[in-house]
C-alpha cells in the first residue's frame, strides 16, 4: 500500500482504525470545506478598513473606500457586490430586494478580464452562476436572477444614462462627467454607490482629484456619504512586511502617503494644515457685534478679493475669536467697479481695511497708485503686513485654538484653502516649502487681515473693544 492509499484509507469514514470522535472530526472537516467552496465569500478574512466598509449603516449612499495600493479596496468593492446580488449582505440587503441588478465599473474592458472577474470569481461558487460574462457579454447573470454589467470609463458618459440600477460599484477613481451622469441611476431603488480607489492625480493635474470636493470632505456624521481609509500596512495578512518597505522606498514622501497610505496629495502637503471642517460655522451664529475689518487682495488679470472679518470677545470662554463672516472676489473689472461693489457689501462700521502692499507702488492709469484709487472711491486702507510664513503660521495657530471661524457663506474662501498645498518638486528645500500659487487671493485677503490685526486686543464688554496698542502694525515693509 503506497502512503497516498494509506493517508486516504485514514479519511474513510468507515475504516476500523477510526474512533468515533476521529469520525467526527473528519466529517467536520469535510462540512466546512464543502461550505467554504460553496459560499468562499462568507469565508474572507476582512482587515479593519474592510470590516468597518462592510459594516457602514444604511444611511450612508455613496461610499468611499481610500485607500493605497494593494491595500484591499477593489477586493472588499467586490465583496459588497457580491452579498448584494445573492442577497446576504448583513445590512444592505435589508434594504435591497433580491434579485438586484448592479454595475462593476473600472478604466478599461482590459482590467475587467484581468483582475475585477477573476478577483470576483474567486470569491463567489460557480453553483451560485447561471452565465459568466464574455467579450461579447459583458454582464453576470447569478441564478437567483440578480445581474452584474460591467463598465470602462473607455464609455462615453452617454453610456451611463437611462438605466435604473440598486449599486455601482467604481473600482478606482472615475471621471466627474461619468460619475455624475451614473449618480441618478441609483435614485430610483434608493441604491447604492461604492468608489474604491487611490487618490493617484493625473499628469496633467495639480493636487488633489475631483473626488476630495465633491466626495471626501462632505463626509460627515450626518450626510449620506462616508469614507473609509486604509493602507498598504492594513493589508500584512497578505503582504510580507519587508516587500511593503522595500515599495515604500520607491516613492517620494508625496508619492509615497498616495501609494501607502491612500491620502490626498493635499492631504500632504497642504499648507493651511490646521484648518479643519469645525473651523466652519453657520452665518447665524456668528456673533453680531464685535470689531471689524477688511483684507483687500488686489488684482488685474487675477480676482480682486475682499474678506470681512469680526474680531469678538466671547464672554462665556474669556477669550476672543475671529470670524470671517462676508467674501467678495471679482475678475476683470477695473478699481470703480470692485469699490463700488465693496462699499455696497459693506452694511456695518469697519474699523480698518487692509491692503495689498504692492498696490502703494503699483499704478493705476499710469497715474496714481492702486491703494490711493481706492482712497478716492471712499475706501481708506493701511498696508498690510505681507509677511507670508509668519501670515500663514498665525492662521495655522488660529485654526488649531479654534479661534478662527470661516463663514459658510464664504464658499470662494474655503475653496482656497482646502487646495492650497505645497509643491511636490524635487528640487530646492526653499521650493518645496513655498505654496502653489493656484488660487489665493481670498486666502490673501484674509492672511493680511490677520497678520495686521493689532498686537493687543482688550476685551471690554460684549462689543470688544481694541486696546491701546491698536495702530500700533508690525510691518517690516512699511514700519507701520
Amino acid at each position: 500500500m503506497t502512503l497516498k492509499d494509506s493517508y486516504q484509507n485514514s479519511l474513510n469514514l468507515q475504516s476500523p482504525n477510526l474512533n468515533p470522535q476521529k469520525q467526527r472530526i473528519i466529517k467536520l472537516l469535510r462540512e466546512f470545506k464543502k461550505r467554504k467552496k460553496d459560499k468562499p465569500y462568507r469565508w474572507i478574512k476582512l482587515n479593519r478598513p474592510q470590516y468597518d466598509f462592510d459594516n457602514l449603516p444604511p444611511e450612508k449612499k455613496i461610499r468611499q473606500f481610500l485607500g493605497g495600493n494593494k491595500s484591499g479596496k477593489t477586493t472588499i468593492g467586490l465583496i459588497e457586490c457580491i452579498k448584494i446580488a445573492l442577497g446576504e449582505h448583513p445590512i444592505l440587503s435589508k434594504h435591497i430586494p433580491t434579485p438586484n441588478v448592479g454595475w462593476i465599473c473600472c478604466p478599461d474592458m482590459l482590467l475587467h478580464t484581468t483582475i475585477s472577474i477573476p478577483e470576483l470569481l474567486k470569491w463567489v461558487s460557480l453553483n451560485d452562476i447561471q452565465k459568466l460574462p464574455s467579450k461579447n457579454y459583458p454582464h453576470l447573470i447569478f441564478k437567483n436572477g440578480s445581474k452584474m454589467f460591467f463598465k470602462s470609463y473607455e464609455m462615453k458618459p452617454i453610456k451611463y444614462s437611462g438605466a435604473n440600477v440598486h449599486y455601482i460599484l467604481f473600482d478606482e477613481e472615475p471621471p466627474e462627467d461619468i460619475y455624475k451622469e451614473a449618480l441618478p441611476r441609483i435614485l430610483a431603488y434608493s441604491g447604492y454607490m461604492f468608489i474604491t480607489m487611490t487618490p493617484i492625480p493625473e499628469e496633467d493635474q495639480e493636487g488633489m482629484t475631483w473626488t476630495y470636493d465633491e466626495i471626501y470632505i462632505k463626509a460627515t456624521p450626518t450626510s449620506s456619504v462616508a469614507v473609509v481609509e486604509g493602507s498598504i500596512y492594513d493589508n500584512k495578512a497578505n503582504i510580507l512586511q519587508a516587500d511593503i518597505e522595500e515599495f515604500e522606498t520607491k516613492y517620494d514622501i508625496n508619492e509615497r502617503m498616495i501609494r501607502i497610505y491612500g491620502k490626498y496629495r493635499e492631504a500632504s502637503g497642504k499648507y493651511l494644515h490646521q484648518f479643519r471642517e469645525k473651523n466652519i460655522i453657520h452665518p447665524d451664529y456668528i456673533p453680531s457685534k464685535g470689531v471689524n475689518f477688511r483684507g483687500i487682495d488686489v488684482g488685474i488679470s487675477v480676482p480682486t478679493a475682499c474678506v470681512w472679518v469680526r474680531y469678538c470677545y466671547i464672554p462665556e470662554e474669556n477669550r476672543c475669536k475671529i470670524y470671517v463672516y462676508r467674501e467678495y472676489a471679482k475678475k476683470e473689472e477695473g478699481i470703480s467697479f470692485h469699490a463700488q461693489r465693496i462699499r455696497e457689501e459693506t452694511k456695518e462700521e469697519i474699523k480698518t481695511s487692509f491692503i495689498d502692499p504692492k498696490s502703494k507702488s503699483r499704478e493705476y492709469n499710469n497715474a496714481i497708485s492702486v491703494q490711493k484709487s481706492y482712497y478716492d472711491r471712499g475706501i481708506k486702507t493701511i498696508l498690510a503686513n505681507n509677511d507670508r510664513e509668519y501670515g500663514f503660521s498665525k492662521l495655522n495657530d488660529l485654526f488649531l485654538k479654534e479661534e478662527l471661524y470661516i463663514s459658510s457663506g464664504c464658499p470662494q474662501l474655503i475653496w482656497e484653502i482646502r487646495h492650497y498645498y505645497k509643491k511636490a518638486s524635487r528640487k530646492s528645500q526653499d521650493e518645496k516649502d513655498s505654496p502653489r500659487r493656484k488660487a489665493d487671493d481670498s486666502i490673501d485677503a484674509l492672511r493680511y487681515c490677520i497678520a495686521s490685526l493689532p498686537a493687543v486686543i482688550r476685551g471690554t464688554g460684549e462689543e470688544g473693544e481694541i486696546g491701546t496698542t491698536a495702530y500700533k502694525f508690525k510691518n517690516s515693509k512699511t514700519g507701520r
